[in-house]
């Protein structure tokens, strides 16, 4: 595969773009400029036209192997043996981080189909009046092709919900329309929000940067459109606008494939100084080694503030100096193991904390604790205190 960056920052192919605003150039001050690359296949590699070569060794899409490359410009061409996905940043130290991330990647489904979202995990503004049409029967290659979730009026504000139960990292959605046995009914143009809370709601755009999605051209085909970025939301609302009919429709949703993670939240900001596990606004660190969980809304910046936390649980987090952010667990629950060893998640079979660690990079050891990863390229989580038990 051979990308060249256009001068609006586009791609060649649109598979993978390179905006080239997001290059050092922005800034007045000297920076670093990095390119990651997250490939699909092991053995992959990229290079450009500088004559730098990335050596892409991880089979999982989400193990980011980075290098420092001189400041990119309008034109440098990009050159991979397989297909990837690109993020460029560009990082100055003392300074917030940039970071775009474009592209696809090998897709894993959230549960739509396959039952694991629940019944229950399902609602919608309204409802057409009979079992068919129920929001239950909205999943994707739902039995019965005369089963989709039907509004009950076709007036655009009608919505379909799912409550994935957590903040979870969505890359794509899938839809589908009804083989009505009187009429094939499909959604051909849909809007899709986002929220953390079911509260606050932002729009989500699709890979033009547009806030309206193509839908469905038939009552059988699977449409699957990306979104512009990752979007980190618990619940996603599906707004039909344009149809076939009536507003009718089966979908997925899905994570990027090897995304192991249940919930994280990833910002960007300054290095952490310091302890890098203390409450430290003036050095940009926000506190990260002791973020609650989703429950208790405000930051832990100690043992004793964590134990005034609901269900007393508060998050590991990790900074990643390879990439300069800060990854916030939230799912991570201080249940020690029998030899008080090991950090595990809230996951009933309790998978050690390390399973769930690959996003962005692994996560180091703690002193007290075991992981059988390998620690050399990470700043360690905060002191075994900020994970009450």
């Amino acid at each position: 595969m051979s990308l060249m960056v256009n001068a609006d920052g586009s791609s060649s192919d649109g598979t993978v773009m390179i905006p080239a605003t997001s290059f050092s150039t922005q800034f007045v001050t000297p920076a670093t400029t990095y390119l990651k690359v997250m490939g699909l296949e092991s053995g992959t590699t990229c290079s450009v036209s500088t004559g730098l070569t990335l050596f892409l060794i991880g089979s999982e899409l989400n193990r980011v192997y980075s290098a420092r490359a001189p400041n990119l410009e309008t034109g440098t061409t990009l050159s991979c043996s397989a297909p990837v996905m690109v993020i460029s940043e560009t990082s100055q130290r003392e300074m917030n981080l940039i970071t775009t991330a474009y592209g696809r990647c090998a897709l894993e489904a959230l549960g739509m189909q396959s039952g694991v979202i629940q019944d229950s995990q399902l609602s919608a503004s309204s409802a057409w009046g009979n079992d068919a049409c129920d929001v239950t029967n909205g999943r994707l290659l739902s039995s019965g092709s005369n089963h989709a979730w039907c509004s009950q009026t076709t007036n655009v504000g009608e919505w379909m919900q799912v409550d994935l139960g957590h903040i979870r990292s969505i890359r794509a959605i899938a839809t589908q329309g009804r083989d009505w046995d009187q009429e094939a009914q499909w959604v051909s143009a849909y809007n899709v929000s986002s929220s953390v809370d079911g509260i606050t709601w932002a729009a989500v755009m699709n890979q033009d940067g547009i806030g309206t999605f193509a839908g469905n051209v038939d009552e059988h085909t699977v449409v699957t459109q990306y979104f512009s970025s990752f979007v980190q939301a618990r619940y996603i609302r599906v707004y039909p606008q344009t149809y076939q009919d009536w507003m009718s429709m089966r979908m997925e949703l899905y994570r990027c494939e090897g995304d192991t993670a249940t919930w994280y939240t990833e910002y960007s900001g300054s290095t952490c100084t310091g302890t890098r596990y203390t409450y430290d606004p003036a050095n940009g660190c926000d506190g990260w080694a002791g973020v609650t969980a989703e429950e208790c809304k405000n930051y832990c910046t100690s043992n004793a503030q964590a134990n005034n936390c609901p269900q007393r649980t508060c998050a590991a987090a990790a900074h990643f100096p390879e990439s300069g952010l800060c990854h916030l667990y939230e799912s991570c629950t201080a249940t020690y193991s029998s030899d008080d060893q090991n950090l595990y998640t809230k996951n009933t079979d309790l998978t050690p904390f390390a399973a769930i660690s690959s996003i962005g990079d692994r996560l180091a050891p703690v002193t007290n604790f075991k992981f059988a990863v390998p620690s050399d390229r990470f700043d360690v989580l905060g002191p075994r205190s900020a994970f009450p038990v």
